[in-house]
């Protein structure tokens, strides 16, 4: 076949310079694409919003000339009087003719804590359109929304009519006079205390099987499943062996090799929420964002990332995170004794 020269152009030096305060991804997140939109789904159209009820909303990025996995993270900020639930996000890349399409989807489950009124800030999200080459941003705006009282504070129950004095005197029968001797009406209802005293008995030895069941179950569990607690330490190794991969690929200045096994890497130490691009990565792991990015940077200029040297990287990773904080999963809101709403599948 005939050569074919292609011109590749760098990313513009200004790019993501104009970021506001309300850009959720990372501004530093290269992102040339044809077309780019961003789009958002509820559970319920319109949502309505109750204290203690899950509202669950969907953020869709989808980007002609991209794959799913250089698509960024979307994270709603921190509000007071609602908790914020990440589930694992879905992605998915296609082929739409010549064109890879791909797509990210994050489902978020919101639960208000307090009645009131709640605004959503403004989600945007800056991109370069390869059409026009120029700097664009897809926004979402903001949203108010009023939050409900929980059902059982709502509903009332329903009020006694009162009676008038002459209806109550006509419902009122008339006296009756007890033909019982004294003993008859002091004799206790024998049959009554007997059948609630059978029923508490039933009621306990229920409880008392239901328990029994449960210590059973477990125990089994317990048995059949000796390999759970080698996990911890087996994920261990799995992290410290691509941490080494990393190591190798910067002593080799491969830039390339040192983002494929930086995020090998990285989905070890969070397993249950891995940072898909090394964007992503930089946002969750501050100390070493710079560098992260200038790999990033590297990886696109015009000399391919064969100038990038992988020294510093090396040094900051062998200050970086220890093998063990793959046990400590990251957390979409703070410490408040709440119970996830999606809990992880095994």
């Amino acid at each position: 076949s005939e050569p074919i020269t292609l011109q590749v152009r760098p990313r513009p030096a200004d790019y993501g310079a104009n970021a506001g305060d309300n850009t959720d991804a990372d501004a530093q997140t290269w992102l040339p694409s044809w077309q780019l939109t961003l789009q958002e789904q509820w559970s319920s159209n319109p949502p309505v919003f109750r204290v203690g009820e899950p509202v669950t909303r969907t953020l869709l990025i989808e980007a002609t000339g991209l794959e799913a996995g250089q698509l960024p993270e979307l994270r709603m900020p921190q509000l007071s009087g609602v908790n914020l639930y990440y589930d694992q996000a879905e992605t998915s890349t296609r082929y739409e003719g010549a064109w890879l399409v791909g797509k990210r989807e994050q489902k978020i489950a919101i639960v208000p804590t307090r009645a009131g009124e709640i605004t959503l800030p403004e989600i945007s999200l800056i991109w370069w359109d390869t059409q026009s080459d120029q700097q664009r941003t897809a926004v979402l705006p903001a949203q108010t929304f009023t939050i409900l009282p929980a059902a059982s504070a709502s509903a009332a129950p329903p009020a006694t009519p009162a009676q008038s004095p002459t209806a109550t005197n006509a419902a009122t029968p008339p006296p009756t006079t007890s033909t019982a001797g004294p003993d008859k009406l002091l004799q206790p209802d024998t049959s009554t205390w007997l059948t609630n005293s059978l029923l508490w008995r039933w009621l306990s030895l229920l409880l008392f099987l239901l328990w029994c069941a449960t210590l059973l179950a477990w125990w089994r569990d317990r048995h059949h499943n000796p390999q759970a607690d080698a996990t911890p330490s087996t994920a261990a190794l799995s992290a410290r062996k691509l941490r080494q991969e990393v190591l190798q690929a910067c002593q080799a200045n491969d830039a390339h090799a040192t983002a494929h096994a930086l995020l090998q890497w990285a989905g070890a130490i969070w397993p249950q929420h891995p940072p898909t691009n090394l964007g992503a990565l930089a946002l969750r792991w501050p100390q070493a964002a710079a560098v992260i990015r200038e790999l990033d940077r590297a990886i696109y200029d015009a000399n391919n990332g064969q100038s990038w040297h992988g020294n510093e990287l090396a040094a900051v990773l062998r200050r970086g995170p220890t093998t063990t904080m793959h046990q400590t999963p990251v957390k979409a809101v703070p410490e408040d004794g709440l119970a996830p709403l999606y809990p992880q599948r095994s």
